[in-house]
């Protein structure tokens, strides 16, 4: 309800650093494919057992192909990119293609001045009327890293979030930190921000522990073990969704 407000992260830039130590030079991405919501196989649940639709053999749960004849699926939730192992062993790099299909490709990508890898930005977080469980909850979605040792979760020792471009190539993972909490008490006679003193004990006696805390923690983990690349068949992305969606349709045909 507008209680709080985030300003533009701007970067940490030392005195006589160049652009060159500042960003990566120009590089040709991958293709970015983007499944849409027909791409059923990722929007909808899909569930593992041998016979997922006993109307006929097809083997992709659906939106419902027909009216009155099957029954839709469940949606899976908000896409979210998990972070890449192979995003930081430095080669191949899974971001980039400078072939020259690829430079010629009119839905590849050059990116300008993408920031190098460690570079530090820093923002402020403003906040108003906020009950302290509340303010402690945005802290730890924030900085899940800073706080694992409060969180306790299955994969406690590293934790990282995704932001920007890119971000199924291996780009956009990063980690906040919380540096200050300022407090504002506008009920006293000479309102002033008043910092506090432990900010991870702060957080520890406000936070609350929820149910899906765990499932959450595990797709922020820090080198996921199942962050992939986008799949592909016969090297297309655009072949592999289309060959489900051919076999789908072959197989609606029997009982």
């Amino acid at each position: 309800m507008g209680r709080v407000s985030i300003n533009a992260a701007l970067e940490v830039v030392g005195d006589g650093e160049s652009d060159e130590q500042r960003f990566l030079p120009p590089t040709f991405l991958k293709e970015l494919g983007m499944p849409r919501p027909s791409a059923v196989e990722f929007y909808l649940k899909q569930p593992y057992h041998p016979d997922p639709r006993p109307w006929d053999q097809a083997t992709l749960v659906t939106y419902g192909d027909a009216e009155g004849y099957d029954e839709p699926g469940e949606l899976a939730g908000r896409k979210f990119y998990l972070d890449r192992q192979d995003a930081y062993t430095g080669e191949p790099e899974p971001w980039k293609d400078d072939s020259e299909a690829n430079r010629a490709n009119e839905r590849s990508t050059l990116a300008l001045e993408a920031s190098r890898p460690g570079r530090t930005f820093r923002f402020t977080l403003r906040f108003r009327d906020l009950d302290p469980n509340e303010l402690a909850a945005i802290l730890v979605a924030l900085c899940p890293h800073q706080f694992r040792d409060l969180l306790d979760g299955r994969r406690s020792d590293s934790y990282c979030s995704k932001l920007g471009y890119a971000r199924p190539l291996g780009w956009g993972s990063v980690r906040i930190k919380a540096k200050q909490l300022l407090l504002l008490d506008e009920a006293s006679k000479t309102p002033a921000l008043t910092p506090v003193t432990d900010l991870v004990a702060w957080v520890s006696q406000h936070y609350r522990r929820t149910v899906t805390q765990n499932e959450w923690l595990a797709i922020h983990q820090h080198k996921h073990p199942d962050a992939a690349d986008y799949p592909r068949r016969n090297g297309q992305i655009y072949t592999f969704h289309t060959h489900l969606r051919a076999q789908h349709s072959r197989a609606r045909r029997y009982r």
